[in-house]
């Protein structure tokens, strides 16, 4: 709000931009509401993908590997993708690829839309 509120401003507008009610299309499975129209996450994110990728924001994915030594996790996390997983099957222990991957990135300002699994949200 303070540094940066041009940006809030612009994800404001997206906000009220998006006619939420018109993405109430996911059909509930669950058993307590079947049959139920849902808002759907997947038409809400595209909207505002749609919404914000004109004022130039953007999605981010960094891959990495990992292993459960977390010291060899340590000396290897600055290096790139290809060298990590080389250095842990060096060290005998098994790569475990990931990712992290947020929304919309602008100006080092990032935004991640979130409307359920918010087991998953780090």
């Amino acid at each position: 709000m303070v540094h940066h509120d041009r940006l809030l401003d612009e994800i404001k507008s997206a906000i009220q931009t998006i006619n939420a009610e018109s993405h109430r299309t996911k059909i509930s499975k669950e058993k307590n509401q079947v049959g139920k129209k849902l808002f759907s996450p997947v038409e809400l994110n595209n909207s505002f993908r749609a919404i914000l990728k004109q004022s130039g924001w953007t999605d981010t994915r960094v891959s990495y590997w990992l292993t459960a030594n977390v010291d060899l996790i340590r000396s290897t996390v600055q290096l790139p993708p290809a060298v990590q997983k080389k250095e842990i099957e060096a060290a005998g222990k098994t790569p475990i690829f990931t990712y992290n991957q947020t929304d919309f990135v602008k100006e080092r300002v990032a935004v991640e839309v979130q409307f359920g699994k918010y087991s998953f949200v780090a």
